[in-house]
């Protein structure tokens, strides 16, 4: 079934109102006159002599390291070093780019480098980085998949950045070495299974020396979607990218002058794609495995504008494949010149052009010889575009291109404040290496320059040049990561003009002993922020090395013992924290069965275990089955829930029964079904939940999405008082919502009804989720482990 197209919300919502030059372009084919009203018109091709990218890899004491891959992001381009560490990538414009290093867990970068007719080098510095091990399963059996893709992209200011690829083996597990501790997009594909696509993550679930570990459960997919990508004359395109997405709900009746103010006639799921999808091959093809749920496909392409298909929803009852030609526009066109302050056409410079007030770069050029620069595949909306060189940039200037393509644009280097800087240790060494971003800072209700980052030097010093003078500047400095799992960082507030000192403190350490009945050599310790691991010896002593100065909390397990948690471990730069000794004690063993409503095995259940009022575990099912350990000599209270069958009784269990044979079943609950209008129009496509009367949870228990008709029905409610809410979507992280409260009592149909146009004008916020009475630990998340 495919939904028909509705008004989205804005994927990036902006945060204030734009201030808007005077050279905004609204209409087809404006000139935009920066002063005098002269127009100047950018050649449609760079003509600037091709340049090389020439540097060095080392190592951490400056030694030339052969046999390291060096890879530019775009244009993707790989080398690798000679015997004496150097590099060449030849045949490149002048303009803005990003390079990398890697040799196994050894990494380097990304760097950016403003390249031009200037030969400098690019010095890489290799410091110890991290193998990521990805472990591919079937959700429900657990059994592994071989042949699985695996790829991870880097979210930083660099598109297409720290980009890699593997596939699994026969154990399901797939190798991708050298990552930084900067976040990472990773999708996950395999044919028959539902695409897994996780951000900014990846959540990691252990670090062991230089390795962490992830594992994904891949669902079946209910719906193969098999495409073909062809531009706008019917020919393939090869290389291009698609993405599923969650389908976001939009108001289609509210907020409809702000909705063209930020995305004008473009679909906004188009600005939530990652640039981490499928790609077509030499045909065209691609293939994409969709689960229950309402999604759309985004597509796109070098020089094309992105494509957001129709909704496409998926139950139990869809077609298992489906055949889907999606067509490519050539989008709005771009063109115009940059100049520098006195007016003169800049070569070489480079040109982005970004969402309005939004962080992804939709499309990036160089200037030619002449100035002019052409940019191509652009949305049908409201944009921002602005340019730099390695000595100034411009002030982001709003360009409208929903009615028509715009010539003429002139973008002045505008800002040419520059602040100088030194990122030293807490003993005042330099820091060579350090990536500084910086970001204006400005009142509310103001548009910011988009952040931006710069290197420091082997001297520690850096500069940031295409600064305002009379803006103030957070400026965040982190080392190199070199094996640490945590980011050593430190801040400053600086202004054009100034030369600021960013001192980064030392890391520090977390000890320990472990005491009591139990060989201390079964134990792991493992702080909860960067997942490092203690292992203590024989002597039960322990040692987390390494870590940033932060708060920490420590979680201690082991075979046969109850979870500890250890809270607020200050960890200060240069020193030991010392968590004195722990004591650790066997624990009383919990395992059971969960049952459906038809007596069988019910997998992924989430079984919560009250442990004597004070805290709460939780665990999954794996194959209907669940164990735990816990304190010995408390009174217990264990429970199960599912978001199809429902809820469990509630079982006690004194401070000595036994606790190795529970046996939850599910009760069977009732059915909420009704109806949404508006105006006594049907109203389609809304959101309807169902939450428990009480503190509020983070998630609701059950959502569907009304039907064509405005029908909805939400099965396997459990018996009780609840709140039914129907969402009526607005912007930002506000949401008009209608609400009925109803009794739902076992193997009975409530019937609820909405009428969307009796809402009250004013916007409801949302409470913000109570926190619960006790705290909770566990492994809600059955894909890891």
């Amino acid at each position: 079934m495919i939904l028909g197209w509705r008004r989205l919300r804005s994927p990036e919502p902006p945060s204030a109102e734009l201030e808007t030059p005077a050279n905004v372009a609204p209409s087809a084919k404006t000139r935009l006159p920066v002063r005098s009203g002269e127009v100047r018109r950018g050649k449609p091709a760079p003509s600037l002599a091709r340049v090389a990218l020439r540097g060095i890899v080392v190592d951490r004491a400056g030694a030339p390291v052969s046999g390291a891959t060096v890879a530019l992001a775009v244009p993707a381009k790989v080398v690798r070093s000679g015997t004496d560490g150097r590099f060449e990538i030849r045949d490149l414009f002048p303009g803005r780019y990003s390079v990398e290093a890697r040799l196994g867990a050894l990494t380097a970068g990304p760097v950016g480098v403003e390249l031009d007719a200037r030969a400098r080098d690019v010095v890489l510095r290799l410091y110890q980085g991290w193998n990521l091990e990805v472990e591919v399963v079937a959700a429900g059996t657990g059994s592994p998949i071989a042949g699985a893709d695996v790829e991870v992209s880097l979210i930083s200011m660099f598109p297409g950045a720290g980009r890699q690829s593997a596939k699994t083996g026969a154990d399901g597990i797939a190798h991708l070495p050298g990552l930084t501790f900067i976040g990472h997009d990773l999708r996950v594909s395999a044919p028959g299974f539902a695409d897994d696509r996780r951000g900014p993550g990846p959540d990691l679930i252990e670090r062991i020396p230089e390795v962490r570990r992830l594992r994904i459960a891949l669902h079946r997919a209910v719906t193969e979607v098999r495409g073909i990508l062809v531009d706008d004359k019917g020919a393939p395109i090869e290389n291009g990218e698609v993405e599923a997405i969650p389908y976001q709900l939009g108001d289609r009746a509210q907020d409809e002058a702000r909705t063209a103010r930020t995305v004008g006639a473009a679909d906004p799921h188009a600005g939530l794609r990652t640039g981490l999808g499928v790609r077509s091959d030499a045909k065209g093809t691609f293939r994409i495995g969709l689960e229950a749920g309402t999604w759309v496909l985004v597509a796109s392409a070098p020089d094309r504008e992105v494509t957001v298909t129709d909704p496409i929803f998926v139950d139990a009852k869809s077609e298992a494949r489906r055949e889907l030609r999606i067509v490519l526009g050539t989008g709005r066109t771009l063109r115009g010149v940059v100049v520098d302050g006195s007016d003169r056409e800049v070569g070489g410079a480079n040109v982005e052009a970004r969402w309005l007030n939004g962080t992804r770069i939709l499309g990036a050029t160089t200037t030619d010889d002449g100035g002019g620069f052409e940019l191509r595949g652009l949305p049908r909306a409201p944009i921002e575009v602005f340019a730099m060189t390695d000595d100034a940039r411009s002030t982001p200037i709003a360009i409208d291109l929903v009615s028509a393509d715009v010539e003429g644009a002139v973008i002045p280097l505008d800002l040419a404040g520059v602040i100088t800087g030194r990122v030293v240790d807490d003993r005042g060494g330099p820091i060579p290496d350090a990536v500084i971003t910086y970001l204006e800072e400005r009142p509310k209700g103001k548009a910011s320059l988009f952040p931006a980052v710069v290197t420091s030097g082997d001297d520690g010093r850096f500069r940031i040049a295409g600064v305002s003078p009379s803006i103030t500047y957070f400026l965040s400095a982190a080392r190199a990561q070199d094996g640490s799992f945590g980011q050593h960082a430190a801040a400053v507030h600086a202004r054009g003009g100034q030369d600021v000192t960013i001192t980064i403190p030392a890391g520090g350490a977390i000890v320990g002993r472990i005491v009591g009945a139990v060989d201390p050599r079964r134990i792991v310790v493992r702080d909860q922020q960067t997942l490092s691991t203690g292992r203590p010896g024989a002597d039960g002593r322990f040692r987390i090395e390494r870590l940033p100065a932060l708060r920490y909390q420590l979680r201690i397990t082991g075979a046969g013992v109850p979870e500890i948690y250890l809270h607020d471990v200050e960890v200060s730069g240069g020193r030991d924290t010392d968590v004195g000794d722990v004591k650790v004690e066997a624990g009383r063993k919990v395992a059971g069965v969960v049952l459906d409503t038809a007596g069988k095995l019910l997998q992924s259940a989430s079984v919560r275990i009250d442990i004597d009022s004070r805290y709460a575990i939780t665990r999954r099912t794996r194959a209907g089955k669940f164990e735990a350990t816990v304190p010995s000599g408390v009174p217990l209270q264990i429970s199960a829930s599912h978001p199809q069958f429902g809820r469990s009784a509630t079982q006690s269990f004194g401070a000595g029964g036994s606790t190795t044979a529970v046996k939850l079943l599910m009760q069977p609950g009732g059915t909420i079904r009704g109806v949404a209008t508006s105006g006594g129009a049907a109203l389609a496509d809304a959101t309807v939940t169902a939450w428990p009367i009480g503190p509020r949870p983070t998630e609701p228990y059950a959502a569907a999405i009304t039907d064509d008709a405005g029908a909805f029905v939400l099965p396997a409610i459990p018996a009780g008082k609840w709140l039914v809410e129907l969402g009526i979507p607005a912007f930002e992280h506000e949401q008009r919502v209608m609400q009925q409260g109803v009794e739902v009592q076992l193997g009975t149909t409530q019937q609820v009804d909405f009428d969307a146009s009796a809402a009250p004008r004013g916007t409801i916020v949302r409470p913000r989720p109570e926190r619960a009475d006790v705290p909770v630990y566990g492994d809600e998340d059955p894909d890891h482990e």
